[in-house]
């Protein structure tokens, strides 16, 4: 199911909302995936990782900031990203390090499964799984 929020400069944010099976399923998928790559992260990587916040992300870059010269900070957004990954790269990459056929299949599925909007049922637009990175 998919609902839009407000957002603070105007429009509205699409939130997918999944059914207690898919979030079962999503977050079985999340520990695979997290055993396979976590290693490959460096330590000062903070975004979306276990046992890790943005909040710890904050203080270590408020130290930082405050104890050593600092030229500039970069601040990066990847918003709509996910929604323009090429799927066919993406799951190219995956199964150079994923051998398990069921694991990719279910990836894939997710990645081609539609939304449910007021009732209805939409296919997710091809066009934009076409897009490079």
């Amino acid at each position: 199911m998919r609902i839009y929020i407000p957002k603070s400069r105007g429009g509205k944010r699409p939130l997918g909302i999944p059914t207690v099976e898919d979030k079962l399923v999503q977050m079985a998928l999340k520990k695979i995936l997290e055993a396979i790559y976590e290693v490959d992260f460096l330590d000062v990587s903070y975004g979306f990782r276990p046992k890790r916040s943005c909040h710890q992300a904050l203080d270590i870059l408020d130290k930082a900031v405050m104890t050593k010269p600092v030229n500039y900070i970069v601040d990066m957004n990847i918003e709509k990203f996910f929604d323009n990954v090429n799927h066919k790269w993406l799951m190219k990459f995956l199964r150079m390090r994923i051998a398990d056929s069921g694991t990719l299949r279910l990836i894939g599925r997710f990645l081609k499964a539609g939304v449910m909007e007021e009732g209805k049922y939409y296919q997710i637009d091809r066009a934009r799984r076409k897009v490079g990175c």
